[in-house]
C-alpha cells in the first residue's frame, strides 16, 4: 500500500510538472507576441509620418505616449502585483494591450491615436512586468535560467516583427491594420490563460501574497531602504541609457538605412532583424554563461564592445557593414537587461520586486525621453548625427559599469 502511494505521488508530480511546462511555453509565446509589437514602429514609422504629415519629433511622441502609459502601469504594479493573483492581472493587462492594438486600425485622428498608444503602453508594460514575475513563480526551480529564456523568446518575437510587417505590407495591407491583426492574435491567446491556470493553487510553488506582505513593516519600507543605496541607482541609470540606446536603434535605424543610405525598404528592415538575431543569440548564450562568468564583467565589456561595433558600422556609411555591426552589437549587449536584474537581485535578494520595478521604471523614463530627443537632434542636424547616440550611450554605460563595480565593494 505504501509503495502504491509513492507511485501515485510520483505520477501526480509528473502531471504537475507537465502542466508547468505547458504554462511556461505559453508564457514564452505571450512574450514573443508582445515583442512583435515593440519593434513594429521602426518599419512603419515612415508611413505613419507620411499619413499624418507630422515631424520626426511628433512621430517619436507615439513611442513617448506608449512609454508614459508604461510608467503608470509599472508604478501601479509595484503596489498590486504581490497583493493580487498574477495570472488574473496578466489576463487583464494583456487583454487591454491586445484591445489597444486592435483600436489602432479604427482611429484616424493623430491626438486620439496618441491616447490609444498610451493605453497600449500601459497594458504591454504591466504584462511585461507580470510575465517576468510570474515566470519567477512558475519556475522557481531554475529561476535565472528561465528568466533569461523568457527574454530570449522576446528576441525571437522582435526578430519576427519586421518579417511580419513586410509580409503584410507586400499584400497591400494598411499599416494601421497590421496593428489590429496582431491585437486580435493577442486577445485570442490571452483567453487561454484561465484554462492553463485552473490548477494554479495546487500546481505552483507560490508563496501566500498576504504572508509576504506581512514580512514588511510598511508598504513603503523597501523604497525607504533603497533611498540610501547608490548601487541600485547606478543600475537604474545603466538601464536608462541602455533603453535609450536600444530605443533609438529600434525607431530610427530602418528610416536611416532607407533614407540616408538609400537602401531598399525590405533591406532596410533587415537592420532590426540583424540586431534582434544578435540579441536573441546573445541571450541564449547568456543563459548558459551567466552561472560561469561574473555578470558585472559581462555587462561592462559587452557595452564597450557594442560601442566599438556601432561606431564602426555608422562611420563607414556602408549598409552591409552596418548590418554586421548591428548583429554584433546585439550579440554583446543583448543580455543587458537580464544581467542588470540578476546583479540587482543578487545584491538585494530580500527586495527583488522593488529593485526590478526600479530598473524597469528607469527604462520607461528613457523610452519617453530618447524618442523625442533623438528626433529633435535629427530635425536640427541630421539623422546620421542622431544615430551617434547609439554608441555614445554604450560608452556611458561602460563608465557607469566601472562605477558600479566600485560601489559593489563599498
Amino acid at each position: 500500500m505504501q509503495q502504491s502511494g509513492v507511485q501515485t505521488e510520483t505520477a501526480d508530480q509528473k502531471i504537475v510538472f507537465a502542466r508547468r511546462q505547458w504554462l511556461t511555453g505559453y508564457l514564452f509565446l505571450l512574450n514573443a507576441v508582445y515583442a512583435i509589437s515593440t519593434t513594429m514602429m521602426g518599419p512603419l514609422m515612415p508611413r505613419i509620418i507620411d499619413q499624418y504629415g507630422i515631424t520626426l519629433s511628433q512621430g517619436g511622441l507615439f513611442v513617448s505616449a506608449k512609454s508614459i502609459g508604461g510608467i503608470l502601469a509599472i508604478v501601479i504594479g509595484i503596489f498590486v502585483s504581490d497583493r493580487l493573483s498574477k495570472s488574473r492581472l496578466l489576463s487583464l493587462a494583456f487583454f487591454a494591450f491586445g484591445l489597444g492594438l486592435f483600436l489602432v486600425g479604427l482611429v484616424n485622428v493623430y491626438v486620439a491615436l496618441l491616447v490609444v498608444f498610451f493605453f497600449i503602453g500601459a497594458g504591454s508594460k504591466l504584462s511585461d512586468t507580470l510575465l517576468s514575475a510570474y515566470i519567477a513563480d512558475v519556475r522557481s526551480d531554475r529561476r535565472g535560467y528561465y528568466l533569461t529564456l523568457l527574454h530570449t523568446f522576446f528576441g525571437v518575437g522582435a526578430c519576427a516583427s519586421p518579417l511580419y510587417v513586410y509580409f503584410l505590407l507586400s499584400r497591400e495591407i494598411a499599416w494601421n491594420k497590421i496593428f489590429s491583426i496582431l491585437g486580435v492574435i493577442a486577445i485570442i491567446l490571452i483567453l487561454l490563460l484561465p484554462i492553463l491556470t485552473k490548477n494554479e493553487k495546487s500546481d505552483l510553488p507560490v508563496r501566500d501574497p498576504l504572508k509576504k506582505q506581512n514580512e514588511r513593516k510598511s508598504l513603503l519600507e523597501p523604497l525607504r531602504f533603497m533611498k540610501g543605496q547608490p548601487f541600485i541607482w547606478i543600475v537604474s541609470l545603466i538601464m536608462f541609457f541602455y533603453t535609450g540606446h536600444h530605443g533609438t536603434l529600434s525607431i530610427w535605424i530602418p528610416m536611416y538605412m532607407e533614407d540616408y543610405l538609400e537602401m531598399a525598404p525590405a533591406i532596410a528592415g533587415l537592420g532590426i532583424t540583424s540586431l534582434w538575431i544578435g540579441m536573441t543569440l546573445g541571450r541564449f548564450l547568456g543563459a548558459h554563461l551567466i552561472e560561469r562568468l561574473k555578470p558585472m564583467r559581462m555587462l561592462i565589456f559587452g557595452a564597450l564592445l557594442g560601442a566599438v561595433f556601432m561606431a564602426s558600422g555608422l562611420m563607414t556609411q556602408n549598409g552591409t557593414i552596418l548590418l554586421a555591426a548591428l548583429f554584433l552589437n546585439g550579440l554583446v549587449t543583448g543580455g543587458t537587461i537580464p544581467l542588470l536584474v540578476t546583479i540587482a537581485c543578487n545584491r538585494y535578494p530580500d527586495y527583488s520586486g522593488t529593485v526590478s520595478s526600479l530598473i524597469f521604471l528607469s527604462g520607461s523614463f528613457a523610452s519617453v525621453f530618447f524618442p523625442w530627443f533623438s528626433g529633435l537632434i535629427a530635425e536640427n542636424t541630421s539623422l546620421y548625427t542622431a544615430m551617434m547616440l547609439t554608441w555614445l550611450t554604450l560608452l556611458v554605460i561602460f563608465g557607469l559599469g566601472s562605477a558600479l563595480k566600485k560601489a559593489a565593494v563599498s
